[in-house]
């Protein structure tokens, strides 16, 4: 941290010594765990004033990013859920004010609006987003639940700044996991099988109108005693700590977010809740006592299928439960961080963009950012804003891949002029000129000139002459195996693999190309439309074996060349 804060270049090996602080080819470079590889990382380094300088400069942004503050927190915040986990808490962090950091600040049902949650779900169902991602949803009320009649995520994370509410949504998942249905889930919150009242009253339906008398029956022993047997220990002691203070139907007295939950709520009336007060103003602007709601009769509790929906998505999924800060939190923590394909990422966040506008702005700023870069895919659910998502179209991923290795001088050689990354400040040169009269530059793009109907050996050619007078070429091509392409697209196209061999064989001038980074770019379909070579320019080793100086180029070890 220290060197990278003083503009020093990172080389370090992918385990040990934080290599989550490395991004290749910006901040630092990645070597084998053996001398050889660092001796040849560090000459290469010495005879490329130009790239160290860039990656120093990358360095220090990275260690200006670093927070020792935050990964502290992180980590308290991790063991602070272990004890959730268990139903232990030593602590008081009860606070003035909406903290939300404590048991009494939890929500056990939904405070947002229905009628809401029901225009993000129509939207939902309009444009759904990619499936098969990942869902992040904060626990507090719950009503993120509802958006798994929408998404079909591989993971599910509930998160909350409250650890408190860790051990709730752990429980509330084990509720799910053991009820047969929507009536059988709200009985054995309410310790009231609906079941039982419906046959017994004769009415079609647990509702607004007949909650009153739904609450005031006695709590059934034999159902509570059975919920509580099915849970595991630790849901069990979450579930005498928070439900069971509703069983006997009434309001409960003291400051907390949740003192009357109720079954059933108008779906187009607030939800009375004074963060951090006993009490919440209604839809006319009085005063009751904090409410919350499952909202019964609507979204995930509308129906058995409605129930069942949901309950077969969390079944399919990997769920975990994470402490996060949504302001100060690193969004690694929810989307899996970088990866070769990222994932679609959806994220819940209820009511924090009502009761935080402008910080929450800034937050989705920095997160379009991060997924931009990524090359993720991110939709943004909120109970006032709606759903918002990162449309961006095929060229904006593309510039979003390679803007972070661009250094330096910047010529764009492509088929035609003007054309190509007019955002950036470069040369923009056609392919044929190129190759006949190259223009010295420390990066050299080579913008998609074999996908666009150009010969492979004019790409051959140009690279050559990058290669020779440029410090970094960057080769973005289209690739084939996407499905944004036809099939007479992918005729002209080069495969991945061809890419990779003009990188390996290529020789101009005593230099050759040595692959720092290949990054898959997002396109229409999927996240693959694209291929981005980052290669830089070093020189032939001295009597160095074709086997090996072809894997030095590739930045593979000599048993993988070839």
């Amino acid at each position: 941290l220290e060197a990278a804060a003083c503009g020093v270049p990172i080389v370090t090996t992918r385990v040990g010594n934080m290599p989550e602080f490395v991004e290749e080819g910006v901040s630092g470079l990645f070597i084998d765990r053996d001398p050889d590889s660092l001796a040849e990382r560090l000459a290469f380094l010495r005879d490329a004033p130009a790239l160290r300088a860039a990656l120093g400069r990358g360095a220090r942004r990275a260690a200006e990013r670093w927070d020792w503050r935050r990964r502290a927190e992180h980590y308290a915040a991790m063991f602070e859920s272990l004890l959730a986990a268990g139903g232990k808490r030593d602590r008081d962090d009860r606070r003035e004010g909406p903290s939300f950091r404590s048991a009494a600040d939890l929500y056990l049902a939904s405070a947002d609006r229905m009628d809401a949650v029901e225009r993000n779900l129509a939207e939902l169902a309009r444009r759904p987003p990619p499936r098969g991602g990942r869902y992040a949803t904060v626990i507090g009320g719950l009503s993120g639940l509802n958006y798994l009649l929408r998404l079909a995520p591989k993971e599910v994370v509930f998160f909350d700044v409250n650890t408190a509410a860790l051990a709730y949504a752990r429980l509330i998942v084990e509720l799910i996991g053991l009820s047969a249905d929507h009536r059988d889930f709200t009985g054995r919150v309410f310790g009231r099988s609906v079941e039982r009242f419906l046959a017994e009253t004769g009415e079609r339906e647990l509702s607004l109108g007949n909650q009153r008398r739904y609450l005031a029956r006695p709590a059934e022993a034999a159902l509570v005693d059975d919920t509580r047997q099915r849970l595991s220990p630790a849901a069990r002691e979450t579930f005498d700590a928070t439900l069971a203070a509703f069983l006997p139907g009434r309001t409960v007295d003291g400051a907390r977010n949740c003192r009357r939950l109720l079954p059933c709520w108008p779906a187009a009336q607030r939800v009375p809740v004074g963060g951090g007060l006993a009490e919440g103003d209604d839809e006319w602007g009085r005063s009751i006592p904090n409410t919350n709601t499952l909202f019964y009769g609507h979204g995930w509790l509308a129906s058995a299928e409605a129930f069942r929906t949901v309950k077969r998505a969390l079944a399919a999924a990997e769920v975990r439960f994470a402490p996060f800060d949504v302001f100060d939190g690193d969004l690694d923590q929810l989307s899996g961080g970088p990866s070769t394909a990222p994932d679609p990422l959806a994220i819940h966040v209820s009511n924090i963009d009502d009761w935080f506008p402008d910080r929450f702005a800034a937050t989705v700023r920095r997160w379009r950012e991060d997924c931009l870069r990524e090359q993720r895919p991110l939709t943004v659910i909120t109970a006032v804003n709606g759903v918002q998502r990162l449309d961006a179209d095929p060229h904006a991923w593309a510039l979003a891949a390679l803007r972070p290795y661009v250094f330096g001088k910047v010529v764009e050689v492509t088929l035609r002029v003007p054309w190509g990354f007019h955002e950036l400040e470069r040369v923009n040169v056609t392919a044929e000129r190129y190759a006949a009269a190259p223009v010295p530059a420390e990066t050299t793009i080579l913008h998609i000139l074999a996908g666009e109907g150009g010969p492979r050996d004019l790409l051959a050619r140009c690279y050559r002459q990058a290669l020779a007078h440029g410090s970094r070429v960057l080769v973005l091509e289209h690739d084939p195996a996407s499905d944004d392409w036809d099939d007479d697209a992918r005729a002209r196209m080069l495969d991945r693999s061809a890419l990779l061999e003009l990188v390996r064989n290529e020789v101009a001038a005593g230099r050759r190309g040595r692959l720092t980074a290949v990054r898959a770019v997002r396109g229409e379909r999927d996240g693959r439309r694209n291929v981005l070579l980052v290669v830089d320019s070093v020189p032939v080793p001295e009597g160095a074996a074709a086997g090996t100086a072809r894997a030095a180029a590739a930045g593979l070890p000599a048993s993988e060349s070839g």
